[in-house]
């Protein structure tokens, strides 16, 4: 599911012929789209991503994607999970 965020996330501004011709790319470059891989990720991880071609390399696309795994995390420690 949080797959589908980063994917829409970068989606903004594009077509989604584009975004899923990618998304192999984007599964590989954000840790199969492990939250809390994610959510941890460094400056190093950053650069990592913004130098990778196979993906949308927007600063503030990568940086939305690791913001939004950190909020679903403090959601979940919080709440349990997204299902109530």
């Amino acid at each position: 599911m949080f797959g589908r965020l980063i994917l829409e996330i970068n989606q903004a501004g594009l077509s989604w012929e584009t975004i899923l011709k990618k998304e192999k790319a984007f599964r590989n470059a954000y840790d199969n789209f492990n939250i809390k891989k994610i959510a941890s990720y460094t400056e190093k991880d950053k650069e990592r991503l913004l130098n990778d071609a196979g993906i949308i390399r927007n600063r503030l696309k990568i940086n939305a994607a690791i913001e939004n795994a950190k909020t679903i995390l403090t959601l979940q420690k919080e709440f349990g999970s997204f299902d109530k």
